[in-house]
Parts: C-alpha cells; sequence; structure tokens
C-alpha cells in the first residue's frame, strides 16, 4: 500500500511540474502585473488567498465532523491542485478527495455528504463567475459570495 501511495504523489508533483512548464507564460505575465502592484495591495491579495483556504476548510470539516480543520485544509489543497493541474480533473480529484478521507477513517456516509456539499459549493463558485464574466456583479464579489454563504452555513454547523 504505501507503494502506491509513493507513485500517487510522484503523480502529484509530475502533474504540477508539467502544469507550471505549460503555464509558465500566463505564470510570468500574472507575477509581471503583481509585481506592479503596490506592497499594500500584494498583502491584501494574499491575506484573502488565506482567508478563502481557511473558510474551504471550514466548510469542509463543518459538514464533515471527523475530519480536523488541518486536514481538511489539506483536502482542499490537494483537491485543487488535482483540479489546476491534471487533464480531466474531476473524476481525479474527487478520486483524491475519496482517497484521503478513507485513509483517515472517515465514514463513506460522511463522504458522500461531503461532497455534495463541495459539489454545491462548486456550482455556486461558477454560477458567480458567469455573474461576474456578464458584468452583472463585480467580480470580487461575483467571486467571493459562495465562500460567504458556505462559510456562514459552516459556522452554523459547528
Amino acid at each position: 500500500m504505501r507503494r502506491w501511495r509513493q507513485l500517487f504523489t510522484a503523480a502529484v508533483f509530475a502533474a504540477f511540474a508539467g502544469a507550471l512548464i505549460v503555464k509558465r507564460q500566463e505564470i510570468g505575465e500574472a507575477a509581471g502585473e503583481i509585481g506592479g502592484l503596490q506592497a499594500s495591495w500584494v498583502m491584501a491579495l494574499l491575506l484573502l488567498v488565506a482567508i478563502g483556504v481557511v473558510v474551504e476548510g471550514v466548510y469542509t470539516s463543518s459538514v464533515t465532523p471527523q475530519l480536523t480543520l488541518g486536514r481538511a485544509v489539506l483536502m482542499q489543497q490537494s483537491v485543487t491542485a488535482a483540479n489546476n493541474t491534471v487533464i480531466g480533473s474531476g473524476p481525479v480529484a474527487t478520486g483524491v478527495r475519496i482517497a484521503m478521507m478513507r485513509s483517515w477513517g472517515i465514514s463513506d456516509t460522511s463522504i458522500g455528504v461531503s461532497i455534495v456539499v463541495f459539489g454545491l459549493y462548486y456550482v455556486c463558485l461558477m454560477g458567480g463567475e458567469a455573474l461576474a464574466d456578464k458584468g452583472k456583479q463585480p467580480a470580487f464579489i461575483a467571486m467571493w459570495i459562495a465562500n460567504v454563504i458556505f462559510a456562514v452555513a459552516g459556522l452554523l454547523l459547528l
């Protein structure tokens, strides 16, 4: 079993490295844009990213009671990495989520509830993105509304 974990870890890192190579021009352009910002804006962006990571961990751990906040954040970041680096990432990310939860002894019912809630979150996130693309909402509000809704729901469920 340990050999499979090592192979899986190597595959994830290889996919991540491959994505960095493929997207190097876009990454360079984004870094150049960030480089033009004042330090206070960069710090504000980093703070928003940190808040987003914690929010995702809170709602994941609230719908899966056996999951600690630290493991929830680790799982969310692993799933996000799979989504951003692997072609056909939906099934891969779902497999990563299920494998991590099973290895931690989470029940199948809790895994199912977690996947359904994450699916709802993803639909809300994509809806917000569509609102921003069409100009119906400011991008900041449209992209953060799902985080706010699910953070409040997660805190209420804790």
